[in-house]
């Protein structure tokens, strides 16, 4: 059986995937193509998990060679927490302990008095970073998801609720698959993907968002609540509820701290300065490689190493570099 998971990143989809592969443990697991196109039609037992919703309709006819498709959906509100928790594993300046510092800094003072400091101010750090309109690309997504929702007569796929896979309401794509689910919470998931799973629950956003979160924020996915039946109000109670540093200001070292360990760089503490201003250099020099831009990436680590010539670590990424010219 060939099985597509279409979404967006941080809706649960790794946690759906592996839930679906223990219960398929024949079926091979194709995480994040590029592309939709399924280059080995002889291998019948595949799970792929895609994200690249915002780009369904320019592989649309590549959706009809799988035997099962699921769309995936998850609480924007929530999603977004996850984001910017999440979103300094891949560098983007975060290899600058001024800046990883600030950032923290600002995510603690959030989980220790949640209704004095506004979600809002988190987002605008990050653009601020990286010039990463957050609320925009994710409206995007959602919209996207929209679009092929309304599509589903002439597409029959399978909506999954990531908060129902959570609480075990699986007897839809149950029935679907024609397989038993486990709970969603219980799922374990490949060691190099633990990094992923946070807290396996929903509602977050009830104790992130402020009031004024919700009224600058909501309109952004108000369609998509609509749709899909998420609220935006908040009860009473959550403003008494505590954001847990292991699950938030924690979380966000150990995700940046994963990155530098495995780009082999220097880990970040807190109230030491390892990297400085080279760090922008040091990313940009990474993701040229990964590109395999390799004049680029020389170039960068050259700046870095201008920057900060006694760093051990950017020598050696500069002879890796330099053994990819040979």
């Amino acid at each position: 059986m060939k099985i597509l998971i279409l979404t967006a990143g941080k809706t649960g989809s790794t946690a759906l995937t592996y839930g679906i592969h223990t219960q398929l443990p024949d079926h091979n697991i194709i995480f994040e193509p590029q592309s939709l196109r399924i280059n080995d039609y002889n291998n019948k037992n595949v799970i792929v998990k895609s994200l690249k919703i915002v780009n369904w309709e320019n592989e649309q006819e590549e959706l009809y060679n799988y035997d099962k498709r699921i769309l995936l959906v998850r609480h924007p509100f929530d999603r977004l927490i996850s984001y910017l928790l999440y979103i300094p594993y891949n560098g983007n300046g975060f290899t600058n302990d001024h800046v990883s510092r600030r950032y923290l800094d600002l995510i603690r003072s959030k989980a220790e008095n949640p209704q004095d400091v506004d979600t809002l101010e988190i987002i605008n750090s990050l653009q601020d970073i990286f010039s990463f309109k957050l609320l925009m690309i994710l409206s995007r997504e959602h919209n996207k998801m929209l679009e092929l929702f309304s599509q589903r007569s002439a597409i029959p796929f399978e909506l999954v609720k990531y908060e129902d896979f959570l609480e075990g309401i699986n007897e839809n794509i149950e029935q679907y698959l024609g397989i038993l689910l486990p709970k969603g919470s219980k799922v374990d998931v490949a060691d190099n993907f633990k990094r992923v799973s946070r807290r396996r629950k929903y509602g977050e956003w009830q104790t992130w968002f402020t009031a004024n979160d919700i009224n600058e924020i909501a309109p952004f996915f108000a369609e998509f609540n609509q749709e899909f039946g998420y609220q935006t109000t908040k009860t009473d109670a959550d403003e008494l509820s505590l954001i847990e540093p292991e699950y938030s200001y924690l979380y966000t070292m150990k995700v940046i701290n994963e990155y530098r360990k495995r780009q082999s760089l220097p880990l970040y503490e807190h109230g030491k300065i390892k990297i400085g201003e080279e760090g922008v250099f040091i990313d940009q020099s990474i993701k040229n490689y990964q590109m395999k831009n390799f004049i680029e990436a020389e170039n960068s680590i050259n700046q870095a190493l201008e920057i900060n010539p006694s760093l051990p670590e950017l020598l050696r990424l500069r002879e890796k570099i330099s053994r990819s010219f040979s």
